[in-house]
């Protein structure tokens, strides 16, 4: 028996009876976009339905709008519910305007109406009468399965245009832009959001003074600060850090970026992407401050103590050492050996060398134990020193790190006042409308640069005057480490990392029997060399960071 056929002889016995007056009815509508429900559409549809039930005498008991595709089945809500009255037999008749606004897929056609024909239900088409016959069924069939190749090919165009879009240097015009911007009306430019753009701004600089995702979300909401919607004032965390990560703010970002990509947060590995040229998107953060964002999450990633299984284990865990052929940070490995006949543990920094090509790294290790006490032996004995430690910071306090870049910011942000000031005075003075117009256009623009320069400036002042605070804090900074330095060899392992973090330690491994590269070269923001003897075995190599190295 063809699929579309009747499957109960007793719901047979009722559809081949005449259609009672009355019958319950229910109107179903549906398209497949929200551009399609906002225009004629669903009126168009809901009028010829209802006309239909009215010249066949149906008691229309309700209208069931949904937009959501027709090649899906499962996942249409409405046409869910619908089934389930159809299942009850809380109605007698479902009416619908065409038969591909049901389904699309020939397949799907024919289980809504075999369901509806087990349960004595009968789908009814305005457009089309529903022929049971068995040509009818193969009709149905055909068209379903025209319908469904007419949606793939939509789906192909519809691809290729947004693709052609994206090549061409234009966004695509999503529902709404990403958060600090704002379309114009021609839905092919971006502009800065003058009341969203200060949050991104704002957001960026709390978390470089150190706040956590959760307590930039936390003061967003407190303060009742919309969300992107604009229907909720609850910032998420991880919201926040979309945000941080977006390199749109910084005119980078990057279109056509599909799969796992975009879900792994890896859109510059995407073979397909395509950059935007630059001025797509207006900058809202520094280059300087996007990347020490960028810095800063990656290493509280790698340091977290949720990403290791024993995070107490070594000092110099996540990140602090990396491997001097790939790159790579060392991860802890353990392993049990036996020693006349009593089990010990080595606990070794180990390099996978996933950076390199394979056979490229020689993957080199170190024994933790070794490595943690030598490095801290160079910690411990710089921090009972402080006369040291003040005297270097005074030399890197010695000048002001942002009086030249402010100096810059005035003078551009002058010279920006002077050009408003030289348009404004022309369109008061012209009687071309059309000069007038581009004069005004030229003003516009004069007056979002001069708002660009203004934060700009107001950042290099915030820095300023940090800058400044540092220098009224050497003081305290000097009580401090006299403090330390009575107590540094009974530091718990939580202060020994983050004395690590603020010295920026990192160190390189290499190989042993490497007769080319040290066995293990430390790199810090002070100079962990000068408290200690030099010994033959060590060198110092002259950078911007103190660099100690060993060969043994």
């Amino acid at each position: 028996m063809d699929g579309a056929s009747i499957s109960s002889s007793a719901a047979n016995d009722q559809l081949t009876q005449p259609l009672l007056a009355g019958a319950r009815a229910v109107i179903y509508i549906r398209v497949s976009t929200g551009a399609q429900e906002a225009n004629y559409s669903l009126d168009t549809q809901r009028a010829a339905c209802e006309l239909f039930a009215s010249e066949r005498g149906f008691t229309v008991i309700n209208v069931v709008t949904e937009t959501f595709s027709g090649v899906t089945l499962w996942e249409r809500p409405a046409l869910s519910q619908l089934r389930q009255r159809i299942k009850a037999n809380d109605i007698d008749r479902v009416i619908c305007y065409d038969l591909d606004r049901l389904s699309r897929d020939p397949e799907h056609l024919i289980i809504l109406l075999n369901e509806a024909e087990f349960h004595g239900v009968q789908y009814e088409f305005v457009r089309e009468p529903l022929d049971d016959s068995p040509e009818g069924a193969l009709v149905r069939f055909v068209r379903g399965h025209a319908a469904r190749r007419e949606h793939s090919l939509i789906k192909e165009r519809t691809q290729r245009g947004k693709h052609a879009r994206v090549k061409s240097g234009i966004p695509l015009a999503a529902r709404r832009a990403s958060y600090g911007f704002a379309w114009d009306d021609t839905k092919k430019r971006l502009l800065e959001n003058p009341s969203t753009a200060d949050v991104v701004r704002r957001i960026f600089a709390d978390y470089l003074q150190g706040k956590t995702f959760c307590q930039i979300a936390f003061a967003l909401s407190r303060e009742g600060i919309p969300t992107a919607s604009g229907k909720s004032q609850h910032w998420h965390p991880e919201v926040i850090g979309q945000i941080l990560r977006n390199p749109q703010y910084v005119d980078r970002g990057l279109g056509w970026v599909t799969g796992n990509y975009a879900r792994k947060r890896k859109p510059q590995d995407c073979p397909d992407a395509v950059r935007f040229p630059e001025g797509t998107f207006p900058r809202l953060v520094s280059d300087e401050d996007f990347a020490a964002v960028q810095r800063r999450m990656e290493k509280n990633k790698e340091r977290a103590s949720r990403n290791n299984k024993q995070p107490h284990s070594a000092l110099l865990r996540g990140g602090l050492v990396t491997c001097a052929y790939c790159g790579g940070r060392l991860h802890v490995s353990s392993v049990t050996r036996q020693k006349g006949g009593n089990p010990f543990t080595l606990t070794n920094y180990v390099c996978d060398g996933y950076r390199a090509d394979p056979g490229r790294c020689p993957k080199p290790s170190i024994s933790v134990r070794s490595l943690d006490g030598a490095i801290w032996e160079r910690v411990s004995t710089l921090l009972k020193r402080p006369e040291v430690i003040i005297a270097e910071l005074r030399r890197s306090h010695a000048t002001d790190p942002v009086a030249k870049d402010l100096k810059v910011a005035e003078r551009e942000l002058s010279a920006s006042l002077r050009r408003q000031s030289n348009l404004a005075a022309s369109i008061a003075v012209t009687d071309d409308e059309d000069v007038r117009l581009l004069l005004l256009t030229d003003l516009a623009d004069e007056s979002a640069q001069r708002k660009r320069l203004t934060v700009e400036r107001d950042t290099l002042l915030d820095r300023q005057h940090t800058w400044n605070a540092g220098q009224t804090d050497l003081s305290d900074l000097a009580r401090w480490c006299d403090a330390m330095a009575a107590s540094v060899d009974d530091l718990d392992y939580e202060t020994r990392r983050l004395l690590l973090d603020a010295l920026d330690v990192s160190v390189k491994v290499a190989k042993s029997t490497d007769q080319e590269r040290p066995r293990w070269q430390i790199t810090a923001a002070l100079p962990l060399d000068r408290p200690l003897p030099l010994t033959p075995e060590q060198t110092i190599q002259p950078n911007s960071s103190a660099i100690v190295t060993c060969t043994t």
